[in-house]
């Protein structure tokens, strides 16, 4: 039986992180039999029509056939990767996922996108943190967005010395967090983010094939 995907959703997974603290770049780091960024887009594209890559160097992941969208504003950390994406989406829900998620379910994913919320964000939280990079953002957040970036080179805005972040923008245009530690899908490991060698090596112990 064929599946249904979204199609009025797309997705969008983030990469180009600096990567400090594992040395190098976390999306090629194998997981069981199958590279980290292979691992998120078989999960995501058994769930959306379309699944884009958010990148500024294309080569490298040219082998796995997804469209790929480059930042406009460059340096300004994952919101000018949200940014891009957003400009470039054709839907105006869209999930945004960052690349270093190992253990994020299916379950959570169709979750956040069937969950009905009036807000232009909507992200998951447990443990107290919020998951500001997997969850839904509104196309409709582009003016705020590059209102912050353009807010950025200003002497008012250095002087206030706010950052441009995604938390930034979730103040500036409001967002529902979901508390998802009651849900019947939640495990400990599910907004697991693989930062550095010692979370590399957590998660080889788990997935082994």
């Amino acid at each position: 039986m064929k599946r249904e995907l979204y199609n009025n959703v797309n997705c969008i997974i983030l990469t180009g992180g600096k990567s400090s603290r594992m040395g190098t770049d976390k999306s090629f780091l194998k997981i069981g039999s199958e590279t980290m960024i292979q691992r998120m887009k078989n999960l995501l594209s058994n769930i959306f029509k379309n699944v884009f890559l958010s990148t500024n160097d294309f080569d490298p992941y040219s082998g796995l056939q997804l469209t790929m969208i480059e930042d406009i504003y460059r340096d300004k950390g994952p919101l000018s990767g949200i940014h891009a994406a957003l400009k470039f989406s054709s839907t105006q829900k869209n999930f945004i996922i960052s690349c270093d998620l190992p253990f994020v379910t299916e379950d959570a994913i169709k979750y956040l996108v069937e969950y009905a919320s009036q807000k232009p964000i909507l992200i998951p939280s447990a443990g107290n943190r919020m998951q500001q990079l997997c969850g839904i953002y509104s196309k409709s957040l582009v003016p705020a967005i590059e209102k912050i970036f353009n807010e950025s080179d200003s002497d008012i805005y250095n002087a206030a010395k706010r950052g441009v972040s995604v938390q930034r923008l979730i103040e500036y245009a409001g967002a529902e967090i979901i508390n998802m530690e009651r849900l019947p899908f939640y495990n400990e490991n599910i907004f697991f983010n693989m930062n550095s060698e010692a979370d590399y090596n957590f998660v080889k112990s788990i997935v082994r094939n």
